[in-house]
């Protein structure tokens, strides 16, 4: 019991350092994108201000549902390999499920807002604000 602890910590930090690049890029990254985007949104008049923030959102979509495809390829690392002790195994793979899931409902959450945003820009165009 006393060996198994020391491993099932360090499968842990490993596993913990696979995972946290991820976040900390996207954390790292958010504050200038958010500014910049809150600038877009704030000063968008036209058709074609629209179409950009609704590009952008599809990007993060994008970007988030990859998050989540890595992520379940992660989770199904876990199921093959051999943990110092099964508990560690299926810790890692319900965090790296729960992270998926999240990175699902903001790739949702993005999707939705580039629809609200072409439709923005398909109503603008038809007033004739382009």
């Amino acid at each position: 019991m006393n060996k198994v602890r020391p491993v099932l910590v360090v499968a842990l930090v490993v596993a913990m350092f696979a995972i946290a690049p991820q976040v900390t890029t996207a954390q790292e990254g958010a504050p200038a994108e958010q500014s910049e985007i809150a600038k877009m949104v704030a000063s968008a008049k036209t058709a074609e201000d629209h179409r950009k923030i609704a590009e952008y959102y599809q990007k993060e979509a994008a970007e988030a549902k990859k998050k989540a495809s890595d992520l379940h390829a992660l989770r199904d690392c876990y199921k093959t390999k051999t943990m110092a002790g099964e508990a560690a195994g299926g810790k890692a793979r319900r965090e790296c499920t729960l992270q998926a899931m999240q990175y699902r409902k903001i790739a949702e959450e993005d999707e939705a807002l580039a629809k609200m945003h072409l439709e923005m820009a398909e109503k603008l165009e038809k007033e004739g604000k382009k």
